[in-house]
């Protein structure tokens, strides 16, 4: 502890350096060898000083510092060195050139508040003769935490590196020195969103780092504009520290990751006053108390209703309302405009669009700041324009429940909270397009609605329809189609790019709690109509040209009927895209879109240890790049099918594989050591939620399955990621129209279970499915004694009685038949009073009875099996078993009706005596068993055609407006990377890194 000092000669080489414990009581010469260390220095070179963990000022009060003093202010040619303030819980750091002390520079930085370190900041001198830049750093921390800064720091870089200069594809001339621009960490190629004060940049920077990126918004850094005589328009340098990070930014495969820059300086600047750490006043003392607990800083910024400037320290958590902009209850305001503005630090939200509608909303800049961002407040905002804004570093707030943590709220309520998001949208009739989420600590964008107008907006919506003006009624929500949703972008968001679901409360009961307004609750029951009353009529709604990448959870979850994803891209994320149904009679849809697993997006290394191991020695792995989801054995999904029916339609997919990241864990530990990956799977859930008719046609891959990955994969539960799956996993299943996914049309792809599979279907082992040229069905079984058993009913085929179908009672009550199949049902407890079933996705409305058309009883099963009236049913009286036919004609005239034509076979059957012998299989076993299907040549994979992502997805984000300096095809600009021999895998590992005793290595 003490005194550091390098010398370097003007062409960067070493030239000295000392070391001086003047925090060390025992060294008693420090301060002599430092003065005489420094005087015979000779003229032209380069000296940095630096303070290593403290100066030692307070263990040596008696010490003669006045040496030392002097000695620097001799050295640097200052009147009075600011080391004479310097206390040890302080760094400071100091340089000069010997025999120019024009460029003397040196900084005492105090530690503040309740900071746990403290460091000094760009303390350096440039030798513009030599292209060199010398730094000297000191940090100091007061905790015992080795994540935090506790040393000095010495460097040398060329001034290419420490003033690089960025190339953007649009026109920066207007950008001055000292402004302050915003990198999220995606950038390497970036590229802008600008208008006159230009807010959003994207730019094309070359670098020979090995590019990456990862999924945490906070690896964003600031830096400062410096003057640049030699850049062209479309280019500008930076200064300041290091980039801390490496750094990704290109159109991979169809998917645009070139990052952002974000302007935040402005020429008219409003500043709120902070203090330096969180206070209490005895005005409104619980308040402040609570929200001291939660923030370590003053939350009491400024709060004006402004445009056209740089908003820094505004808005404020004690009082809501309090927002840098705010528009509040302004009816239409057509014409009006906020834009090219820049809100940084806030302390509440970035602009709040409440009870107001038709205003444009562009080209504005957001970084760090508590809450929802744009905020669309009371659920009945509409024609309002998002338009080329961005937001980085979206954080929890306390304005209202959704804004909190869970951990903030009540724990009755705390599933209630934290819904926070980047773009909160409550009204599906507003223009939403180029916007940019960049980081959010859950959500990026996040559409959901309340049944009714929220807050003031509630009595003011009720005076305009009391005055025959147009209002938003009860249930007008959650009827309106998207107005527009286009070409936007979500990364780096805890959690999802894309939230579409959940209510918001007007303050009501909810499963026997109350659940306050403005709070998150239930599933949303979205269901576009025109007119958008209950009363119209279905409508499809469409989102397109979303861009969606390392979004941690994953990157869409969209809840939704009759609702469209078009040419969209998703990327790098545990789960793609997961569309399950809002309305049971609807369809969601996924079109031209683009799916990537895993791209060369590395991000940062990460070092993972298992510590629920119970060796004594823990296994370790260094990660070369990040990983998806929480643990590095998340499994890889593309399309997640849930619920439905879904489509995937004209869609590509690329890099779903196995990764094998150590075998070593395998081999060694017995634990997993690798991920497994499929680009078409099955949302992870002990439900059996699934339709038989969710649909797949025209998708192609850029990879060869199975040698370089899976088309299709499902776990179980000795799969990492999978345990959880129960016996309601078995019917994961989907229709493979054209075979361009099983090479087979008309297929069903169905887990390996004898009970949905016959003998002309075949397994891909690769997949852990089958596949079957059958139909299959959803049939719902109700009756009055469901919870009498724990698994009530035992689903039998008659051509594989050796293998029952049952489920645990909790696993629902939805069960996969195949067409042209007989089954007999049994009851494992008690004979139900009443029973009943109803067919879903199947073209018939067989039986058919009423008053007016009684069912017909036939004589003998084969009877049954010719009818064709649809009355006929078959009473076994020997065996004790009725028999009804489920068959097959009414046309589907729209592929989206569950019921077609609003018909679904179904049948009540009342029981009105008779013995209570709950299962028949013994009886049933000789008279209704029939014989297998013969097996048939079993089908393979289509063969491999590697496909493009040509003509797929949303493509690049933002179009070139300038010439470029050099070239501008994205890809072709940077070299590529240099890759290792290859090390053989097993399975279809890539890009794996192993671990052995030797050390690691990349294959």
């Amino acid at each position: 502890m003490g005194l550091h000092v390098v010398v370097w000669n003007l062409d960067g080489s070493l030239y000295d350096f000392g070391t001086f414990f003047t925090g060390e009581t025992w060294d008693t010469e420090a301060d002599s060898l430092f003065v005489e260390f420094l005087r015979i220095i000779p003229t032209g070179k380069v000296v940095a000083i630096s303070v290593m963990r403290k100066l030692g000022i307070e263990a040596r009060p008696g010490w003669d510092w006045e040496s030392i003093f002097s000695a620097v202010e001799t050295l640097g040619g200052l009147t009075q060195t600011q080391m004479k303030n310097v206390s040890d819980t302080d760094a400071y750091a100091f340089i000069t050139v010997t025999g120019n002390n024009d460029v003397t520079m040196e900084q005492h930085m105090p530690l503040e508040g309740n900071a746990k370190y403290t460091i000094t900041d760009d303390v350096h001198v440039t030798l513009w003769g030599s292209k060199l830049k010398f730094y000297a750093e000191s940090a100091v921390r007061i905790v015992n935490d080795h994540k935090l800064p506790h040393d000095v720091n010495f460097r040398v870089t060329s001034t290419d590196i420490a003033y690089p200069k960025i190339d953007v594809i649009n026109d920066v001339s207007t950008w001055q020195p000292g402004d302050h621009v915003l990198f999220t960490h995606i950038l390497m190629f970036l590229f802008m969103i600008c208008s006159d004060c230009f807010s959003l940049q994207l730019i094309m920077f070359c670098s020979p780092m090995n590019t990456s990126t990862d999924f945490d918004w906070k690896q964003a850094e600031e830096f400062e504009v410096f003057p640049c005589d030699d850049c062209a328009n479309n280019q500008f340098r930076v200064k300041g520290r290091r980039i801390q990070v490496p750094h990704y930014g290109k159109v991979y495969d169809g998917v645009d990751m070139r990052g952002e820059v974000a302007l935040l300086s402005r020429d008219f600047v409003i500043e709120g006053q902070m203090e330096t750490e969180c206070y209490v006043t005895e005005t409104n003392r619980e308040k402040e108390e609570w929200l001291c607990s939660l923030f370590d800083f003053d939350h009491f910024g400024g709060h004006l209703k402004f445009t056209s400037t740089e908003f820094y320290h505004m808005g404020q958590q004690e009082f809501t309302g309090s927002y840098p902009i705010h528009f509040h209850m302004c009816d239409d305001v057509n014409g009006t405009w906020v834009r090219s503005n820049s809100v940084h630090h806030s302390l509440a939200r970035c602009v709040t669009i409440h009870g107001t509608d038709g205003l444009e909303v562009s080209d504005n800049a957001c970084y760090d700041h508590l809450g929802h961002g744009y905020f669309l407040e009371d659920s009945v905002e509409q024609y309002n324009i998002l338009d080329g804004n961005i937001v980085i570093g979206t954080k929890h707030g306390t304005h209202i429940m959704t804004d909190m943590k869970n951990s903030w709220c009540s724990k009755t309520l705390a599933s209630k909270c934290n819904s926070l998001s980047t773009f909160w949208i409550t009204h599906f009739n507003n223009y939403v397009r180029n916007n940019v989420a960049a980081g959010s600590d859950n959500a990026g964008f996040w559409f959901n609605y309340a049944d009714r107008p929220l807050g003031p907006s509630a009595a003011r919506q009720a005076e305009k329809l009391a005055n025959n003006q147009p209002g938003v009624t009860e249930f007008q929500t959650r009827h309106t189609p998207i107005l527009e949703f286009d070409n936007n972008v979500a990364h780096s968001n805890y959690e999802r790019g894309l939230m579409f679901d959940s209510k918001i409360s007007y303050g009501k009961m909810y499963h026997n709690t109350f659940i306050p307004e403005n709070a998150r609750f239930g599933s949303n029951e979205y269901d576009p109509r025109e007119p958008n009353t209950p009363e119209g009529t279905p409508v499809t709604t469409t989102i397109k040209r979303l861009t969606v990448y390392k979004n941690r959870k994953e990157n869409i979850w969209l809840r939704g009927a009759n609702t469209i994803l078009v040419n969209s891209s998703i990327a790098d994320s545990q789960r793609g895209l997961v569309m399950p149904l809002s309305q049971s009679n609807g369809v969601n849809e996924v079109k031209n879109s683009v799916f990537i697993g895993m791209s060369d997006n590395l991000g940062v290394g990460y070092t993972y240890t298992d510590w629920s191991f119970t060796g004594e020695e823990k296994p370790v792995h260094k990660f070369s790049r990040s990983f998806l989801g929480w643990r590095p054995t998340d499994p890889l999904q593309g399309f997640v099918f849930y619920h439905g029916p879904s489509y995937v339609t004209n869609c590509y997919f690329n890099d779903f594989y196995h990764w094998h990241w150590n075998t070593t864990w395998d081999n060694v530990f017995n634990l997993p050591g690798y991920r497994a990956g499929g680009a078409l799977g099955f949302r992870r859930t002990n439900m059996p939620v699934f339709s038989a008719r969710s649909t797949v046609s025209g998708l192609k891959f850029g990879f060869c399955d199975p040698c370089e990955g899976n088309s299709v994969f499902d776990g179980n539960n000795t799969t990492p990621g999978f345990e959880k799956d129960g016996e309601g996993k078995q019917q994961a299943s989907f229709h493979d129209v054209d075979g361009s996914v099983t090479g087979m049309t008309n297929s069903q792809v169905v887990k390996n279970n004898p009970f949905f599979t016959t003998p002309k279907c075949s397994f891909r082992d690769n997949w852990g499915m089958a596949v079957c040229p059958h139909k299959y069905v959803q049939v719902i079984i109700r009756s009055d004694v469901w919870n009498t058993a724990d698994k009530p009913v035992t689903l039998i085929r008659d051509d594989a009685h050796e293998h029952p179908f049952s489920m645990n009672k909790n696993q629902g009550r939805r069960y996969h038949f195949i067409v042209n199949k007989t089954y007999t049902v049994h009851f494992n407890n008690t004979v139900p009073q009443q029973f009943s079933m109803q067919a879903l996705n199947m073209e018939s409305w067989y039986p058919s009875y009423n008053s007016r058309r009684p069912p017909r009883e036939v004589a003998t099963i084969q009877e049954l099996d010719a009818d064709t009236s649809g009355a006929a049913y078959f009473w076994d009286k020997k065996v004790g078993m009725v028999f009804i036919k489920l068959m097959s004609n009414e046309t589907r005239t729209e592929r989206q009706m569950m019921c077609p034509n609003g018909k679904c076979p179904n049948f009540n059957l009342v029981r009105k005596d008779g013995s209570n012998t709950a299962d028949c299989r013994q009886s049933a076993n000789g008279p209704y068993v029939r014989q297998a299907e013969e097996a048939t040549v079993e089908t393979t994979a289509p063969s491999c055609v590697k496909a493009s992502s040509q003509g797929f997805g949303a493509g690049e984000t933002r179009p070139t407006t300038v010439p470029l300096t050099s070239a501008s095809d994205g890809d072709d600009q940077c070299p590529q990377h240099a890759e290792p021999a290859p090390e053989p895998l097993t399975s279809q590992s890539r890009d794996a890194l192993l671990t052995t005793g030797g050390g690691t290595w990349m294959t």
